[in-house]
């Protein structure tokens, strides 16, 4: 693999988070001179991804982290006890390390990242997917991105889950062995058979 600036020591990748804002300033509509905020029924249009909520991919990412030490199989159990649907659980586990990792890798000077994913089928056939399509990758990477940014979340979870990801695994190796990663291009593949079936198609 493609791989980066040797100055750039692997343990650096999270140590960064930037300021806290204190404020967050509303937009408020306004319709001509009127000064009164005017409401929207919710509506998506096609060209619009789904995202998940900020709060629900907080929640299920510290339930994730609660049980790190098990299984995949106990993970999805313990996300289902919590709420979330047998879809979004197996999203979630597989997902949420790839959206995480992202902004990480871009910070390491990766320039682009495949938004098809493949996952393979128990008959050995695989499935292909788009990373846009999935309302767990889409507002995990959102939410990645704020972390970075500002602080989200608790940092330990993110760390752990974005540490999980076979991307970050893969630049931290290419890393280590003195190579550039600046400029490189990321693919990546899903491992378990069930998560196909759970791919948003």
């Amino acid at each position: 693999m493609p791989t980066s600036d040797p100055r750039r020591a692997p343990g650096d990748h999270f140590v960064h988070l930037g300021g806290v804002d204190k404020f967050d300033r509303p937009f408020t509509p306004r319709c001509g001179h009127s000064d009164r905020a005017i409401g929207f029924l919710p509506m998506r249009l096609p060209w619009q991804k789904a995202e998940m909520s900020e709060a629900l991919l907080i929640r299920g990412a510290t339930t994730i982290a609660r049980h790190w030490d098990l299984s995949d199989d106990h993970k999805i159990e313990a996300l289902r006890s919590d709420g979330f649907s047998e879809g979004e659980a197996f999203r979630l586990v597989a997902l949420l390390p790839l959206a995480f990792s992202r902004p990480i890798l871009e910070e390491l000077g990766v320039r682009h990242f495949v938004t098809r994913i493949t996952a393979l089928k128990a008959d050995g056939s695989s499935v292909s997917a788009d990373l846009n399509r999935q309302p767990e990758y889409v507002g995990g990477l959102k939410l990645a991105r704020a972390h970075r940014a500002r602080g989200r979340m608790d940092h330990e979870i993110f760390k752990l889950i974005a540490a999980s990801s076979a991307d970050i695994d893969a630049a931290s190796k290419a890393l280590n062995a003195g190579e550039d990663i600046g400029g490189s291009t990321i693919a990546s593949c899903l491992v378990g058979a069930e998560i196909a079936s759970h791919l948003i198609r």
